[in-house]
């Protein structure tokens, strides 16, 4: 097993914060390697895109 990066642990820390104090719910996957972890990233970003789309919605009648 490869250790990750401290810097990469501390932004995924602030992410996670971040998620907390907007009251979203998430799950912490570990990751396999680094093409594992674009596909995360890139997965994340599309639901949260998902989730500012539900966001609108509810907002605009």
């Amino acid at each position: 097993m490869n250790r990750a990066n401290p810097k990469d642990l501390r932004n995924a820390l602030v992410t996670a914060n971040a998620f907390v104090k907007a009251g979203i719910l998430f799950v912490a996957v570990p990751i396999t390697d680094q093409a594992d972890y674009a596909d995360l990233l890139n997965q994340a970003g599309e639901r949260l895109e998902k989730l500012e789309q539900q966001a609108n919605q509810e907002v605009t009648p």
